[in-house]
């Protein structure tokens, strides 16, 4: 959960579930939508998915988006991530070790 000091909560980010054996783990993350385009979702998804494949068991993290969110694809992509399959719903990346 990100924090600013003087406004509270921004929005969180974090893992569905733990890894699993193939040592695959999926996050999401959502900002107040005051926060949006200021650089904290491209922050805190770079900083998680630094740390995750830093962790032995980690090799591969991914995200699933909607589509046609332009602005969270944009995340993904500055975080490293590169998209492996596109539908006309989602979209989704993926980040390797």
């Amino acid at each position: 959960m990100a924090r600013n000091a003087r406004r509270g909560v921004i929005g969180d980010c974090g893992t569905h579930a733990p890894v699993d054996a193939a040592g695959f783990v999926e996050i999401g993350y959502g900002l107040a939508a005051h926060f949006r385009g200021q650089g904290y979702g491209t922050e805190v998804v770079a900083a998680i998915s630094d740390w995750l494949l830093s962790q032995p068991e980690v090799r591969v993290i991914r995200a699933t988006i909607v589509q046609d969110n332009a602005a969270s694809r944009r995340v993904l992509e500055k975080a490293r991530f590169k998209a492996i399959g596109i539908t006309d719903s989602e979209a989704v990346y993926e980040r390797y070790s």
